[in-house]
């Protein structure tokens, strides 16, 4: 519904609902686009890394890769109502939470309640990927091969109910 405009910040927001029949719904700058019903009642993979930019398809294969900028990425672990995505943005309690304010290198930094680093994969190590943002840096995705992986911590492995927010 909202049209997207070339160089101009939005923040996406969807939620997984594990409950029967299972929905995916997505925002827009806080407003509800879509629906997904009867997608199942849970998430298949626990056990793998997390990944940012890009899908996993077997053993050692990607695709699907992001062509844009992302800037602070949130995952929360739990269904959220319409009035409790914006709140989610502010005060709730991410297990990722990266503003991709790093500004150089090859590592972003996860600032959830326990800290991590994540991989930048097959960004170039000019610093080039790292470009203005909503709010200080963002970074570049060249829709190609790169991507970042997040790594695979027991608090990642949600299972259920999930929310992501990002602007894009």
């Amino acid at each position: 519904k909202t049209q997207i405009i070339v160089g101009q910040w939005y923040l996406f927001q969807g939620y997984y609902n594990a409950t029967s029949p299972g929905n995916i719904y997505i925002y827009i700058n806080g407003v509800r686009e879509g629906l997904a019903s009867s997608v199942g009642t849970s998430i298949a993979d626990t056990a793998t890394s997390f990944y940012l930019g890009a899908t996993k398809i077997g053993a050692s294969t990607y695709s699907h890769f992001l062509d844009g900028s992302v800037d602070e990425v949130r995952l929360l672990s739990s269904t959220r109502s319409d009035g409790s995505l914006a709140y989610s943005m502010e005060r709730g309690k991410p297990v990722v939470k990266n503003n991709f304010d790093d500004g150089s290198g090859v590592q972003t930094m996860n600032r959830a309640p326990n800290f991590s680093r994540s991989a930048l994969i097959n960004f170039p190590t000019d610093n080039s990927q790292w470009v203005s943002g909503n709010n200080n840096y963002a970074l570049q995705f060249g829709g190609s091969d790169d991507y970042v992986d997040l790594g695979n911590y027991d608090r990642f492995q949600l299972g259920g109910a999930i929310t992501i927010s990002t602007w894009i």
